[in-house]
């Protein structure tokens, strides 16, 4: 395991929302860009005084408030880290990814970049709901699946978009009907790419309600697999009002 942690997380319990960062290996301070990201975020997210027509940026007429909110947060980070990698030298070319969910009523708002992902699992099935930004994920859409595992894992590990590369960013978001006994992971990918859906779903389907058995049954099996990158993850489960 890497003594310097590159993620940061954070839940608001007001505003239902919770956000996970993982700071781009390799690069500089990337711990520093994830957690702007996430502080970011949660201001602009509770900032609910903000005009809704002051925060669609270029995503079209048919967001709704929420993921309009969620774009604009998810912006303003990304050019704050931007903005902080040019001013300090210290900091120059760091970047993370970000997964986002808020919950309101029966959805969910999710917004994504990067490779940080969002899992539901309802009933018995587990889906992952974000779409990977990578070489990896582009290589498959275009119905090309590298036979070597070292491509594949190459190509997993290059992202095609993250936080503080360029002053603007496309944000991935779209809302989700949600129903009681729903259970959200939201993680990095120092945990998937120790684990496979398989063995994330066997974990969470035997948690019985308990969450903070879930998150250490899945931090403590990463570890046993060789935990080669930080783990972060935030788990989250739908009651009824």
């Amino acid at each position: 395991m890497r003594l310097i942690n590159e993620d940061n997380f954070g839940c608001d319990a007001a505003a239902k929302l919770m956000v996970l960062a993982d700071g781009m290996g390799g690069c500089q301070a990337g711990e520093v860009a994830s957690a702007i990201a996430v502080s970011t975020v949660i201001s602009e997210i509770k900032n609910i005084e903000q005009p809704v027509s002051d925060i669609g940026l270029f995503y079209g007429d048919d967001l709704t408030p929420s993921m309009a909110r969620a774009c604009n947060a998810i912006e303003k980070s990304n050019l704050a880290i931007y903005e902080a990698g040019l001013h300090s030298p210290e900091c120059a070319g760091m970047g993370t990814t970000i997964v986002m969910a808020q919950f309101a009523e029966d959805i969910v708002t999710v917004a994504n970049v990067g490779d940080s992902r969002l899992y539901l699992l309802r009933g018995d099935v587990l889906q992952q709901l974000t779409v990977d930004h990578t070489v990896l994920q582009e290589q498959i859409e275009l119905g090309f699946f590298p036979e070597d595992e070292r491509q594949r894992v190459a190509a997993r590990s290059m992202l095609t978009r993250a936080l503080g590369s360029e002053p603007r960013v496309t944000v991935d978001v779209f809302e989700q009907q949600v129903n009681p006994d729903d259970l959200f992971l939201l993680c990095s990918d120092g945990l998937y790419d120790m684990l496979d859906d398989g063995e994330i779903h066997s974990i969470l389907t035997k948690m019985d309600g308990r969450l903070g058995w879930g998150v250490e049954e899945l931090l403590r099996r990463t570890l046993d697999q060789g935990g080669v990158d930080n783990v972060t993850l935030i788990l989250a489960r739908v009651i009824s009002s």
